[in-house]
């Protein structure tokens, strides 16, 4: 499993979808499960998400693989961070018998800063939001073409302190775009706090009527 992406251990599903040599059922099993894991997380089903999860943990533990079961936990944080919250996840420094890329992307997630070695081993899209500043996180983030990965790109600059008010607006449009409500609801509140900060106060009211529409579903 490698992290070609931050859900790139959900590769094995694309292998069988190509016609390759089908990779074992484990593999499947957690690349399903990592994905509705997500999802639901996101979209604020926290049974389902603690489901799946924990499924998908049961089925690396099958492996004995501690890098393995590092990784499924770090899609845990990577939820976490991409839904504008703080993660409650390992440190990196806490994650033992792992490779040296899951550790860059433990400390990615905690938005930690990166060594050169580091950040050559994360994902290649997360590598120029990882070096963005504010001024240039909402290009960074345009450019990255999966929803999933250029939220968790978000999260980390928000974490970072290093998001601008545009690089918000892409968040909130990614997250509504896929319907993901606890993460809609968190980057629009992000969003209405900036606006007020800035003394844009008709732009701050027209994000608490969005989050009023989220709120009465």
């Amino acid at each position: 499993m490698s992290f070609k992406s931050p859900l790139a251990i959900l590769s094995a599903a694309a292998l069988v979808a190509c016609g390759s040599v089908p990779p074992p059922d484990w593999q499947v099993a957690v690349a399903a499960s990592t994905r509705q894991g997500v999802d639901a997380y996101l979209s604020g089903n926290d049974r389902v998400a603690e489901s799946a999860m924990s499924r998908a943990e049961r089925e690396v533990r099958r492996t004995a693989s501690v890098d393995g079961l590092a990784r499924v936990q770090l899609m845990r944080c990577a939820a976490q961070v991409a839904a504008a919250q703080v993660p409650t996840c390992a440190r990196a420094s806490e994650l033992l018998d792992v490779a040296p890329d899951t550790r860059a992307y433990a400390e990615y997630l905690a938005a930690a800063p990166l060594s050169d070695e580091a950040l050559a081993r994360l994902p290649a899209q997360q590598r120029a939001a990882a070096k963005a500043l504010p001024t240039e996180a909402a290009k960074a983030l345009e450019e990255i073409p999966d929803a999933w990965s250029r939220l968790v790109a978000a999260g980390v600059m928000w974490r970072a302190q290093r998001i601008s008010l545009e690089a918000v607006s892409v968040a909130v449009d990614t997250a509504s775009q896929q319907g993901w409500t606890r993460a809609v609801g968190h980057w629009l509140q992000i969003q209405k706090e900036m606006f007020q900060v800035a003394g844009r106060t008709q732009d701050a009211e027209r994000v608490q009527r969005r989050i009023d529409v989220l709120l009465a579903q």
